[in-house]
């Protein structure tokens, strides 16, 4: 009987080592993963920090030009009830975001949220050469266009506020640049979140 008890004391005292053993496996693997997770959260956020202080640097995000054809008027008198002429041109405004150092970004076990400046309008101007004039008196072109060209950039920049679209189209596109630039960073193993 003595060996028989011997038998179990050692089993039980070997299965016992084996428990402690694979526990204390257990443990260092499960503090592996998630020292891994935590420096691999810290790395991507490294990355796209990176990635987005060197598109600021840019300082201009420039994603939609949109092309306006317009008409101004130039009135007689301040009520704007008797037209003095008319002027026809081309312009052009250009749509954006306008600094994206002042970016947000947040990153989450395995979400990355992005918070984009608001899109604003960049740049507009417009064409003299495209001018064409309708009087109403008599007029030499010469006299009235660097008073046509003021009416006509107020003009095109009135016209192009009235459009809501413009900037939310620059504010998709801008979207667009920065997840194409992060993604091939990231992988799959993120989710871009871009507002």
């Amino acid at each position: 009987m003595e060996k028989d008890e011997v038998k179990k004391k050692f089993n039980f005292e070997m299965l016992l080592k084996y428990k402690m053993a694979f526990i204390i496996i257990a443990i260092v693997l499960i503090v592996i993963l998630v020292l891994t997770s935590l420096y691999s959260n810290k790395k991507t956020k490294t990355i796209v920090t990176s990635t987005l202080t060197d598109i600021s640097e840019i300082e201009e995000l420039r994603t939609i030009r949109y092309t306006h054809n317009g008409i101004a008027i130039k009135y007689k008198d301040e009520e704007k009830k008797k037209p003095e002429y008319y002027v026809k041109y081309e312009g052009y405004i250009k749509a954006g975001i306008g600094d994206l150092s002042k970016s947000e970004i947040k990153v989450t076990n395995n979400k990355i949220y992005i918070k984009l400046p608001e899109a604003k309008i960049l740049q507009y101007n417009v064409d003299p050469g495209t001018f064409k004039y309708i009087y109403e008196s008599n007029y030499k072109e010469n006299a009235i266009s660097s008073e046509a060209y003021k009416i006509a950039r107020i003009d095109l920049l009135e016209e192009v506020r009235k459009k809501d679209e413009i900037l939310e189209n620059a504010h998709k596109n801008a979207v667009s640049i920065i997840e194409n630039l992060i993604k091939p960073l990231v992988g799959d193993e993120y989710e871009i979140v871009i507002e």
